[in-house]
């Protein structure tokens, strides 16, 4: 049995592929196993998954129809055998030594969850002008290095705005996906807002490294960077309204977890708005089922106006978005 499991999902990346799954035979550290799950890429992606599954006896490559990332990486974490699982997307790329520093300090501290940095590059048919590159990046503002439960970790970093719910920014212990039944949100984009903050509440042993070890392509139609406005709001609003029913109607005195959930579902909803904003009247209007039911959520309203505040200083993009719908938004306030 291999110690670590690599999850891929794989979608129409045939010109990244190579280099990514390169950065993973290429680890320092080798008793890994790779998972190569295609998400019914309609390129030549699978020509490549089966040429370096014949070359590495650790690597295994699957199919399905195209159902999106978090169905691929619940089918990839099914197959699973490793004891720890790290999630990695096929147009990016970690460093050599990447794995063998997750795996050490996990096992050194009997680590359920352990954080990582990354940064950002532009591929060279971006559109993104290279000063918006730190838009990406994943840095925190300092090091969360004690080994604490997960819950304090998430409430200190989102306070600090350093909360990051990126799968490929985390290496987790697979029993505590199995003991806890934690699977990924399917049929939506975003699903890793859901993902990483659960996996969160349920650690009893996180830690964060402050090491960049991971490496994110900037391109085009990415899930990321990609227009399709109306299933990134759809996807938003879902998120919203899960974290509400999961977790938000249940705390009872627990006013530091209860701010950073309510901070997460602004920042979500902010963000949905922004492709709100971007749909015809037709698609609003097939989504205003969902959009009512975020009326009827609600929101704190002192914990929208610290977020409004750094919202209006570091991401202005959200600006015009806010003002034209701003009666939108306070109907998602409470009174």
């Amino acid at each position: 049995m291999s110690q670590v499991s690599i999850i891929v999902p794989v979608y129409n990346t045939y010109d990244y592929l190579a280099q990514c799954l390169d950065s993973l035979v290429n680890q320092t550290f080798k008793d890994i196993e790779i998972l190569l799950i295609n998400d019914g890429s309609t390129d030549s992606s699978k020509e490549i998954c089966l040429e370096y599954e014949k070359n590495y006896s650790f690597i295994s490559y699957y199919e399905q129809p195209n159902q999106g990332q978090g169905t691929a990486r619940n089918n990839g974490l099914k197959k699973a055998k490793g004891k720890y699982v790290y999630f990695m997307d096929s147009d990016d790329l970690i460093d050599p030594f990447c794995i063998q520093i997750l795996y050490k300090e996990s096992e050194k501290d009997c680590l359920d969850l352990l954080l990582f940095e990354g940064e950002s590059f532009l591929d060279k048919n971006s559109t993104i002008h290279s000063s918006d590159k730190g838009k990406f990046n994943y840095v925190r503002s300092k090091e969360y290095s004690t080994s604490d439960i997960g819950e304090n970790t998430f409430v200190d970093q989102v306070e600090n705005n350093d909360f990051f719910p990126s799968p490929c920014l985390l290496f987790v212990k697979k029993r505590l996906l199995d003991e806890s039944g934690l699977l990924f949100y399917e049929g939506i984009i975003y699903e890793d807002a859901l993902f990483t903050l659960e996996l969160m509440l349920y650690s009893k042993r996180t830690k964060h490294i402050k090491k960049k070890l991971f490496h994110r392509r900037i391109r085009v139609n990415s899930t990321m960077t990609g227009e399709n406005h109306k299933k990134k709001y759809e996807s938003q609003a879902t998120v919203v309204c899960e974290l509400n029913n999961r977790y938000l109607r249940k705390i009872k005195d627990n006013s530091g977890l209860e701010a950073a959930l309510n901070k997460r579902m602004v920042t979500s909803y902010l963000s949905g708005l922004r492709s709100y904003s971007m749909l015809h009247d037709r698609e609003r209007k097939d989504l205003s089922e969902l959009t009512e039911a975020l009326k009827k959520i609600g929101v704190d309203k002192k914990y929208y106006l610290r977020l409004r505040i750094f919202i209006f200083v570091h991401l202005p993009w959200l600006l015009n978005s806010y003002l034209k719908f701003r009666n939108l938004v306070k109907q998602f306030l409470r009174r």
